[in-house]
């Protein structure tokens, strides 16, 4: 919870300098003030296919409460790029310990790239994306629990199992880092390709189970997927 401040505080502290709205970011934050107030998901008069729904959505909502589209890209900077501590921490404390997931926890809280770098070069979605990747990842991690865990630490029985929640988790956050970006779509088909494969290193491929958690999976990343690709269609034929 420190570290969590420590990285709000970081960001909030940055925001006292100006700065330039630029490049893809006004576009974002358009599409999102035009689609809350009523002039659909448009700045141009044309529908628009080519920015993902998520961060205008977000943006939008927000402007309604702020009335300032800039400050509103600001909130979602600071809130999403401080809650970036979490699953980083729960990475390297999956992996290694939970020392090693402080000191990642903190890196994350301060290291430039993260906080100067979004905020001046970015397009503000980098937050809210790396967000939903990093939540993605550790919830594909404990996927794998029983495949990498010899045994489970003393204290946690039961934690050398993949729990279903995990497998929906990863679906669902790979489909928000898809809805913020569209790179975002890889994520899910190279880690449910990784559990195949240690899968069939660890001669574990045809437990019934394992196929119904990854079903859950691709299908809780299809409740986001698929509402946004059906509208891709209706707009482009493709």
């Amino acid at each position: 919870a420190i570290i969590v401040l420590v990285a709000a505080g970081v960001r909030v502290w940055m925001l006292r300098e100006p700065r330039v709205v630029w490049g893809d970011e006004p576009f974002y934050l358009w599409l999102g003030r035009n689609w809350v107030t009523g002039r659909g998901y448009t700045f141009t008069g044309h529908n628009d296919v080519h920015h993902t729904p998520l961060f205008p959505m977000l943006s939008g909502l927000l402007y309604l409460l702020t009335g300032d589209m800039a400050r509103a890209s600001e909130i979602l900077y600071v809130l999403f790029g401080s809650l970036l501590v979490l699953p980083v921490f729960a990475i390297g404390a999956e992996v290694y310990d939970r020392r090693l997931g402080y000191a990642a926890a903190l890196l994350t809280a301060v290291f430039p790239p993260l906080t100067a770098g979004i905020l001046h070069w970015g397009t503000m979605t980098e937050a809210l994306y790396m967000f939903f990747v990093y939540l993605g990842l550790w919830a594909g991690l404990l996927t794998l629990r029983p495949l990498w865990r010899r045994r489970a630490a003393p204290g946690a029985e039961g934690a050398a199992h993949d729990p279903w929640w995990a497998y929906a988790l990863a679906g669902g956050s790979f489909g928000l880092a898809y809805l913020t970006r569209p790179e975002g779509i890889g994520y899910l088909a190279v880690v449910g390709a990784f559990i195949l494969l240690l899968r069939i290193v660890r001669k574990r491929l045809w437990e019934r189970a394992l196929w119904l958690k990854l079903v859950l999976m691709v299908a809780v990343f299809a409740v986001a997927f698929v509402p946004y690709a059906y509208y891709v269609y209706l707009q482009t034929g493709a």
